[in-house]
């Protein structure tokens, strides 16, 4: 939760912590979780998608493509993402 709450939550609603929050055009963590099927390996593999990859950078592994960054970068390791998507797991009903 405290990784989803620092990073995810400037353009996700993560939960009951920011239920107002997050940009519009992004899915919150709860739909993700409860409406979408194989949401876990979209949880695991989040960084690869767009628009994650011109945001988000993982610890040891290349950027999928070589650009600057568009906003303030979020620094993350594998590890983190397994305490994502574990904190997500709590949001299923």
């Amino acid at each position: 939760r405290e990784i989803a709450q620092a990073h995810c939550s400037r353009c996700h609603v993560i939960g009951d912590f920011n239920t107002m929050g997050g940009i519009s055009s992004t899915p919150s963590f709860p739909l993700l979780v409860n409406a979408i099927p194989g949401w876990e390996e979209r949880f695991s593999t989040f960084y690869t998608r767009r628009p994650h990859p011109a945001v988000v950078r993982m610890e040891g592994i290349a950027p999928p493509l070589e650009q600057p960054y568009v906003a303030a970068p979020v620094d993350l390791k594998l590890s983190d993402v397994d305490a994502i998507v574990s904190f997500a797991r709590t949001l299923k009903k």
